[in-house]
């Protein structure tokens, strides 16, 4: 009686195991597939604020670009593209030499390579596209990609940096 009372309870023992396996495992893809949907949900409500805090950024860089506020332009550029040149040096070389103009209009963002994204926009009939991607949270600019004509004439003396613009210092 004990060994058939022993198969009985071994029996019975696996038997509720199966059930509670077979229950955690319907809970387990139950709730991945929740979470995915959550996720996905997530993703496209943050992907648009994103891109509204992208167009805003990108909208007020250029517009202090084109009045020469040129500290909050260097502000936003990426680690990279300050690295290029300083923020005083930068200023002061825009304040001797200021670029004023018209901003861009902004015609659209779209996804660009290696997390970039690449912000479309016309001046006068001329397409240009600025590089930026997100740096700890914040949009930042790459210059490099956005304007490599503009990293080489940083990289001049001044002096060079003026005659190269048609400025006198």
């Amino acid at each position: 009686m004990t060994e058939q009372s022993s198969v009985v309870r071994t029996t019975s023992t696996w038997s509720i195991v199966v059930v509670f396996l077979l229950v955690g495992a319907g809970l387990v893809v139950g709730l991945v597939a929740l979470a995915g949907r959550t996720s996905q949900q997530i993703s496209a409500s943050e992907n648009a604020m994103t891109t509204t805090a992208l167009l805003q950024r990108a909208s007020k860089f250029n517009v202090d670009y084109s009045r020469n506020v040129v500290g909050p332009v260097w502000d936003a550029w990426d680690p990279p593209s300050q690295a290029i040149i300083s923020r005083a040096d930068y200023v002061d070389r825009h304040a001797h030499c200021p670029r004023p103009g018209a901003a861009p209009r902004i015609t659209g963002i779209v996804a660009g390579a290696n997390g970039y994204e690449v912000v479309n926009e016309s001046l006068s009939g001329v397409a240009l596209h600025d590089y930026w991607h997100l740096v700890a949270g914040q949009w930042r600019f790459n210059l490099a990609l956005s304007n490599p004509s503009a990293v080489a004439l940083y990289r001049e003396p001044r002096a060079q940096y003026f005659a190269s613009l048609g400025c006198t210092k």
